[in-house]
């Protein structure tokens, strides 16, 4: 007949020597301090470890760049400096003009380009863009004194207004023809508020693929 004892049948007396207490016995035996530092010991680092985790997804999400805009108008300048303030208010005022979707399409105004005699290697890099350019179709638009767009005139890089505007723009503007190939845009308001050539002419480029822009940009220009 088996004798009565008052232990629990878990009791340490009943494990065998070299048996190991369970995680869950072990944190029953401990006091408060202990309870502390086992768990600083064993799961501090991996908490630690998720919050680090979980702190890079939050400054992904919240610092995610934004997707680049589709530049929709790529405009030419030669030889210009724009007035940076005024330039921004002229293209937030192309937002409307042109039907822009302002988180999708954007305007280029590239004033990186400068011919001049004394400056060869300046020079040649602007010349190795517009080549680049001219040939891609990216450029669309193209501005500068009478003298540089007649230079690239003879070369084919423009096409006849005639052929590409709309007629009826076409027929408002003639005021403003300065050759088949250009307007002037020396009496355009809106031109001189950004910019500083003093007698400029646009023109479209042989292979842009932004017509009605081009067409909306020029009217923008000579009617302000």
């Amino acid at each position: 007949m088996e004798g009565k004892t008052v232990l629990n049948e878990d009791a340490d007396i009943y494990r065998h020597p070299g048996e190991e207490l369970t995680e869950k016995e072990k944190w029953d035996h401990m006091d408060k301090k202990g309870k502390w530092q086992y768990f600083k010991d064993y799961y501090f680092r991996y908490l630690l470890f998720i919050g680090i985790i979980v702190s890079c997804i939050a400054c992904l999400i919240i610092f995610k760049p934004s997707p680049a805009t589709e530049t929709v108008l790529y405009v030419g300048f030669i030889n210009e400096e724009l007035d940076q303030e005024k330039e921004e208010e002229v293209k937030q005022e192309l937002i409307d003009v042109l039907s822009l979707d302002p988180k999708k399409e954007s305007v280029l105004f590239d004033t990186t380009l400068f011919i001049d005699e004394q400056n060869t290697t300046l020079t040649k890099r602007t010349m190795e863009v517009l080549m680049e350019q001219f040939y891609t179709g990216n450029i669309d638009l193209f501005i500068a004194e009478k003298s540089i767009f007649e230079a690239y005139e003879k070369q084919g890089a423009f096409l006849k207004l005639k052929d590409v505007l709309p007629n009826e723009y076409y027929k408002e503007l003639g005021d403003y023809l300065y050759d088949e190939y250009s307007y002037s845009l020396k009496n355009s308001n809106i031109y001189h508020s950004f910019a500083t050539l003093l007698e400029p002419v646009i023109g479209i480029c042989s292979k842009s693929k932004h017509m009605e822009r081009n067409a909306d940009f020029i009217k923008y220009l000579l009617e302000n």
